[in-house]
């Protein structure tokens, strides 16, 4: 049976849903469950947990980060998906209780769509935001600590070398 919408009209009716749950803070679980699987996996398709031959979706959403710190797991995620445009990032914590994922909740929003890994270095949420070069750092509650931008601004377009699509890092 052929898919009812087209690819463009499915990227509409994906991106109104990112929208809304921007908007009014919500988290599309679609499987709390994680026991009997080894991993979590953050995809443009959704977090699902995987191992043993097995994959299943946890959660809708575009994500492009995720850290587990005790029971705890952050995740960012873009809401714009492919609109660059606009400031649809948010970071989205739950915890790990008993094999289930639970308490959603949306720690910070109003970031870049392109901000991609999530680690806690000295007690800090630590979120790489790709598309200025910076590292953006929040307490484990959310809340905004500082800026550190350890190469200068530059628009991804620039082919002098200085943008460099910072997209990971880790503490020495």
């Amino acid at each position: 049976m052929a898919n009812p919408f087209d690819v463009d009209a499915r990227r509409a009716i994906r991106m109104a849903i990112a929208l809304d749950c921007y908007e009014n803070d919500k988290v599309r679980i679609v499987d709390p469950e994680i026991s009997g699987h080894e991993w979590l996996v953050a995809t443009h398709k959704g977090l699902f947990a995987v191992g043993h031959g097995l994959a299943k979706l946890l959660l809708h959403g575009w994500f492009f980060g995720i850290c587990r710190h005790g029971d705890e797991l952050f995740l960012f995620e873009n809401c714009s998906l492919r609109d660059r445009s606009r400031t649809n990032g948010r970071i989205v914590r739950l915890q790990l209780m008993d094999g289930r994922l639970v308490n959603p909740a949306v720690l910070a929003k109003h970031l870049d769509a392109n901000c991609h890994q999530l680690k806690v270095i000295d007690e800090r949420l630590c979120l790489v935001d790709t598309a200025n070069q910076a590292i953006l750092r929040f307490t484990l509650d959310g809340e905004a600590v500082d800026t550190k931008t350890p190469f200068a601004i530059a628009p991804a377009t620039d082919r002098s070398g200085a943008y460099l699509h910072i997209n990971s890092i880790a503490q020495i």
